[in-house]
């Protein structure tokens, strides 16, 4: 089967989707055991017959590391994931696989097992509470993004170069100084915003979450706008 859907998400859902039948059957029967019969994916997509119990395996065996159990739920869920999040997914792909993959993670490691019969259901709902969260900040943040007018970066230049006595000189050393006070992750952090770089790949590099990564950026920015409130954007 062939899957398009971005990394990181879509290597996870790769570890189902790209698995022969014989061996799907295979890893359903061992994931799901014996006492789920008949057609055993209808028991996760809509758990109704049972109860929900098949559903409730498979999110037992990710949480203890099964890598096909959890790329099954990734692929479940990626429709409802993919239409809350479809601006993120449009505007950054591999931001939006990074941010979906961390919500996921996150869902159902708190997901109450004991309820079986709705778990599906509140699992999802959890998601596209969580995902619709984080599609609002980031809508928040592009709008509150102005760009540098390209008068405003020639008049900087000539500023630099002596030519111009309007601008802040001390711009440089200021802010050198207040990334000095953050930590390694945070000021790599900061870089890769600077540079349109994901920052799952930030996330990669330190070993942390995604989710920890944001949560550092976040503090900084709330540090250095005061700091630097003084050399506030001007556009033209």
């Amino acid at each position: 089967m062939f899957d398009s859907t971005p990394a990181p998400f879509g290597d996870v859902t790769r570890r189902f989707t790209h698995l022969g039948d014989d061996e799907r059957d295979r890893h359903i029967t061992r994931l799901l055991g014996e006492g789920c019969t008949g057609e055993l994916a209808a028991h996760v997509e809509a758990p109704t017959l049972d109860g929900g119990a098949c559903y409730r395996r498979l999110v037992s065996a990710a949480l203890s590391g099964d890598p096909v159990a959890l790329g099954w739920l990734a692929t479940s869920h990626r429709p409802l994931l993919v239409t809350r999040g479809r601006v993120l997914l449009e505007h950054d792909a591999t931001e939006w696989g990074a941010v979906c993959l961390e919500v996921l993670y996150r869902t159902l490691a708190k997901a109450d097992l004991s309820d079986a019969c709705w778990l599906r259901r509140r699992v999802a709902r959890q998601l596209t509470h969580r995902v619709g969260k984080i599609v609002a900040q980031h809508l928040h943040r592009r709008r509150h993004e102005r760009p540098v007018g390209t008068a405003w970066l020639h008049a900087r230049h000539h500023a630099a170069d002596g030519r111009g006595g309007h601008d802040h000189s001390d711009l440089g050393d200021d802010l050198h100084q207040a990334l000095a006070e953050f930590d390694a992750v945070t000021r790599d952090a900061l870089f890769a915003m600077a540079n349109h770089e994901p920052l799952y790949h930030v996330a990669n590099r330190h070993g942390i979450s995604y989710a920890a990564v944001r949560q550092r950026v976040s503090r900084a920015r709330k540090v250095l706008r005061p700091e630097l409130a003084t050399y506030r954007r001007q556009t033209c």
